[in-house]
Parts: structure tokens; C-alpha cells; sequence
């Protein structure tokens, strides 16, 4: 007796339904899962790692090092160092030339030239210790140079002044007059002035001081030209 064939395939169906499935693929789901969900975390982990490292305060040793340099003041330009200068004027000098008689009696005439300059002079003359019964002339003791005069200095002008004085007792001298003068009263007043104040060491007779009067001197005023 022959089997069915429709009979016979159901029962194949129905065996071949009936075996067990087999659970090797849901474990390997299972595992890929497992690992991707470690990297992540292990992902996560060093992110946040990262994330704590990089907010952490920086402490650092910073050693500071001062740098002490001399302040040099810096010079002035030489624009501001400029200063325009005058030269002063030359001072006037005299020729070198002075005679003085060591004696003075009415009449006699002193040359006397006058320095720039303005230096005081003291010419000594023989003591009043004299011999009662001798007789000596007047000797001059002290003489002041007058000044030159500026506006004369200036202009280069020279010139001369002859004085008439009278001599006291006690050597003052006195009545002092102008008897001429080239240029007139350029170098009057400074020629006056200055003989005012000479002192004389008085003419004796018979070992005693007298006066004397009607003496003459003659004052120069000139410039070096030299130079």
C-alpha cells in the first residue's frame, strides 16, 4: 500500500518545525552589546578624565628676577646747550711808563700815567725821623690811579689832565684844580678824585713838617693798543 505524498510532507514540515532553534546568534548580539557599551564608558571615563585635569587650578613657581639698571639722564640736545657768548671787552692797559721825582717843590711837574686797571700804589719815602736842622723835600707815601673812564675805555680815547695841589702839614693834600686838560673834561673828575686821596710825607725845615702849596702834576690816561 502506497503512503500518501501530501500525508507525508506535512510530517517533514512538522519535524523539521519541532528541532530546537539554536541560541549562537543572540549570544553574539549580546557580546558586541557588552563591549560597545564598555568603550563607551571607558570613552566617558577618560573624557571626564580629561574634563577634571583641564579645570584644575595651574600652580606654578615663577621666580621674579628685578632687572636694576642705572638710569642714565639722557643729554641734553645740543640745541639747548648753546649759549651765545659776548666776549667781554678788552681791558684797557697802559704803556709802562711812570716817572715820579722823589721830591716835590711848587712848580715841579709829575707825569703820571693811569692804568685801566685801578691799582692802588704806595711809593715810601724816607721816615720823619730827620735830624733836627735838616731840610727835605715832600716825598709821596701813597698814590691812588684814578679809574678810566668807561665811556673813554669804550671808545679807545686817551688823554691827559694837569692838576695844581697844595700839601698840609700832616701830608692831606688840598686845593686840588684843574689847569688844563686834552680831551677837556673827560678825564677831569677821575684825575681829581684819585689825587684827593695821595698821601705825601710833608716837606721839612729844620726837622719840622710844613705845607707846601702851588704843586703840579700831570695825569695820563692811556690805552694799550697793543693786541
Amino acid at each position: 500500500m502506497r503512503d500518501n505524498p501530501q500525508v507525508s510532507a506535512v510530517l517533514l514540515d512538522q519535524q523539521h518545525d519541532s528541532q530546537p532553534l539554536t541560541p549562537l546568534p543572540a549570544l553574539g548580539r549580546g557580546l558586541t552589546m557588552t563591549l560597545t557599551a564598555a568603550l563607551i564608558s571607558f570613552a566617558l571615563f577618560q573624557l571626564m578624565a580629561q574634563l577634571v585635569q583641564s579645570t584644575a587650578p595651574i600652580t606654578a613657581k615663577v621666580d621674579t628676577v628685578f632687572d636694576v639698571t642705572p638710569l642714565v639722564p639722557r643729554e641734553e640736545s645740543a640745541a639747548k646747550k648753546i649759549i651765545r657768548e659776548i666776549p667781554p671787552p678788552p681791558v684797557p692797559q697802559l704803556i709802562p711808563k711812570l716817572t715820579v721825582p722823589t721830591s716835590a717843590e711848587p712848580g715841579d711837574l709829575l707825569d703820571v700815567p693811569i692804568s685801566a686797571q685801578q691799582p692802588v700804589m704806595s711809593l715810601q719815602g724816607p721816615t720823619l725821623e730827620t735830624p733836627a736842622g735838616h731840610d727835605k723835600a715832600a716825598t709821596p707815601l701813597v698814590r691812588i690811579e684814578p679809574k678810566y673812564p668807561p665811556a673813554a675805555a669804550r671808545d679807545g680815547v686817551n688823554g691827559w689832565v694837569r692838576l695844581r695841589f697844595n700839601i698840609a702839614a700832616d701830608g692831606r693834600v688840598t686845593d686840588v684844580k684843574v689847569l688844563a686838560a686834552e680831551p677837556r673834561r673827560v678825564f677831569d673828575q677821575e684825575a681829581m678824585r684819585a689825587l684827593k686821596n695821595w698821601k705825601y710825607q710833608p716837606k721839612l725845615e729844620n726837622g719840622r713838617a710844613v705845607a707846601q702849596s702851588d704843586l703840579e702834576v700831570q695825569l695820563d690816561f692811556r690805552l694799550d693798543q697793543q693786541g
